[in-house]
């Protein structure tokens, strides 16, 4: 097939748009005239395979694109200017709303920087609908990187998906707003276009379904699906099973993955928030991948060919780089509600099923390998390697008596009785139970407010839960996270049912500010880093607690930490036990670590060992 010609990158991004709808069933579109739709017209004019009905009014072609979804129950598309004309689609949407007909309208916006401006035909669109549509989409002004593109035809699958229906949800109308800038018509633009761009998967047209693959298997895989995912693992050895963070709610992950892994002979690379760094078989998993990633020469020479993604977004940033620096690896979404849950939206499936029960059957149709592949092999040694660096971090610490935050981490971890229920905040506690959490025999269940990451709320969060079940409870939340939801306290000793006194041990770490900033690129900017950032303080947290009625112990040393959370367990009522680092030394340490990784994986290299 001949190479494509994009004049400009407006005509790129719209024949991309388009491309996806028809993909997703649209066969006919109602386009009402206008200059900033311009882009977005000319890709649907330009193609064979779609109806093209032009209307002058848009409230006359919503109604008409209205009739035919009803009666061919497929997707119609609309298209109209920038302004106001894509207000006059609000009474046929809100009948397709109802009447649960699938329409997508595409409204041509100009860029945000005019909003308020008086620039004509300028109004605010995101939102313009409403209740009245299933969602709504606010695109970014063209971008030509191999992510935006990613992103582009991924987002808008999902909302032709929204508008057609999905598990559990009803067809209906969806609004996607296009903002463009000149040029408009496919004139010429020299460099528009980077070169690089021409040979890559993320234009090609031959494609017989949309960017990404839907199956649908809420009461199990069928025998084709079945198949096509078995020769999928069949055929490709470099392959990562990834458990990400797993409401419990959810089901039963933990034991299907295990066996999924065993069938396939895929490493587990397992986030901190998922059912699996505890338990029988927590050794088989890998808990350390986000220090061993982070040597950009072993992550690149280690490209995946297939990611079974489980849960929702893992932690680690580091993991999510490898991920992007790979686009080519085909990943395999698994999720109960059919939701993309893939920060680089580079997915390629997305199995609407139980992960359960798609891991059970799925391991039931593969004959285990009869050893370990060559790259579960190199994935294992680098685990290792990084473990083995990770213990001796700590072990070093320790012998220097200073308390930090990697050696806090991994001592509450192992500490806490089995069954227990450990809570981490976001922010650093979270990042640091991923590192330093190493895997345990007996049962833990790790949970966190990942669903945004924000930090409020999170020790009445923890109390909920700890109010819930019975056992022992902790909640692993840095200074000011605490300080946030401090108030929370007062239902220690009030507010509470007197029949359910949960077993809560709070571990504070108090490094007198905002400590995660200190790994962010703002730390390099020190003018205002400090006041605006790390927000430090002098609350005396032992004073705070007492106000509050609540029982408070100070530590600065790692022996005392260890002494305050062997007697803190298995008893009801909250305390807090309040962890004191230095900041400046923390930073350092994490920093010595991830360096000491990367020099042994080279060495290692260098040596014949790990590649």
């Amino acid at each position: 097939m001949p190479e494509t010609h994009y004049p400009n990158r407006n005509a790129l991004w719209a024949e991309l748009i388009v491309e996806e709808l028809v993909y997703a069933g649209v066969a006919h579109v109602c386009i009402s005239p206008g200059s900033r739709s311009t882009p977005l017209t000319l890709a649907i004019a330009s193609r064979d395979d779609l109806h093209v009905h032009s209307h002058i009014d848009e409230r006359s072609a919503a109604f008409f694109a209205l009739g035919l979804a009803k009666q061919t129950g497929a997707p119609v598309a609309l298209v109209c200017t920038s302004g106001s004309a894509g207000a006059h689609y609000h009474p046929a949407f809100i009948e397709a709303l109802y009447a649960r007909l699938p329409l997508i309208a595409l409204t041509a916006d100009r860029p945000v920087h005019l909003i308020g401006t008086g620039a004509g035909q300028t109004i605010t669109q995101p939102g313009m609908f409403g209740p009245h549509v299933r969602a709504s989409l606010h695109l970014e002004l063209p971008q030509l990187s191999l992510q935006a593109l990613h992103h582009l035809r991924t987002k808008i699958g999902q909302a032709a998906r929204a508008a057609t229906g999905r598990l559990g949800s009803a067809p209906g109308p969806v609004h996607i707003n296009v903002p463009f800038e000149e040029p408009l018509a496919p004139v010429e633009v020299p460099g528009d276009i980077p070169g690089a761009l021409a040979a890559s998967r993320v234009l090609s047209r031959q494609r017989a379904h949309s960017w990404l693959a839907e199956h649908a298997a809420p009461g199990g895989l069928s025998a084709r699906q079945l198949g096509f995912f078995a020769r999928l693992c069949e055929q490709h050895e470099r392959g990562v099973i990834v458990c990400g963070p797993h409401e419990p709610a959810h089901g039963e992950v933990r034991e299907p993955l295990l066996a999924l892994a065993a069938a396939t002979g895929f490493p587990i690379l397992a986030d901190p928030l998922s059912p699996m760094r505890s338990g029988e078989g927590a050794q088989r998993v890998m808990t350390h991948y986000d220090t061993f990633l982070r040597s950009r020469p072993w992550a690149s020479a280690h490209a995946p060919e297939v990611i079974l993604r489980f849960g929702a977004q893992p932690t680690s940033k580091v993991y999510r780089f490898w991920r992007e620096d790979h686009p080519g690896a085909i990943e395999v979404l698994v999720d109960p509600f059919g939701d993309v849950l893939e920060q680089t939206q580079q997915a390629s499936h997305l199995v609407t099923a139980s992960p359960g029960l798609f891991a059970t059957q799925l391991a039931a149709q593969l004959t285990a390998p009869s050893a370990p592949t060559h790259w579960a092999r190199e994935l294992g040694q680098a685990e290792d390697l990084a473990a083995a660096a990770v213990s001796e971090a700590l072990e070093l610490g320790q012998r220097e008596d200073v308390l930090w935050e990697g050696f806090i981490a991994r001592s509450l971890a192992l500490a806490l009785p089995e069954a227990a229920m450990l809570w981490a905040a976001s922010s650093m506690p979270i990042r640091d139970l991923d590192t330093f959490a190493c895997a345990r025999h007996t049962p833990l269940s790790v949970l966190s407010n990942r669903g945004a990451n924000g930090i409020d709320g999170l020790i009445a969060s923890a109390m909920g839960a700890a109010t819930a079940r019975p056992g022992a409870h902790a909640l692993l939340i840095g200074d000011i996270a605490f300080l946030h939801d401090a108030s929370s306290l007062l239902m220690a000793s009030r507010g509470l049912d007197p029949r359910l006194q949960p077993d809560l041990t709070v571990v504070l770490v108090n490094n007198s500010g905002g400590g995660i900033f200190e790994h962010l690129p703002i730390a390099k900017f020190p003018e205002h880093f400090e006041r605006h950032f790390i927000t430090p303080h002098a609350i005396d947290f032992g004073q705070l607690c007492a106000g509050y009625g609540v029982t408070h112990q100070r530590v600065e040393r790692p022996a005392a930490l260890l002494a305050a959370l062997s007697e803190s367990f298995g008893r009801p009522g909250l305390r807090v036990i309040e962890a004191v680092v230095a900041r400046a030394d923390n930073v350092r340490r994490h920093r010595a670590l991830w360096a000491d990784i990367t020099e042994r994986l080279q060495n290692s290299t260098s040596q014949g060992g790990v590649p």
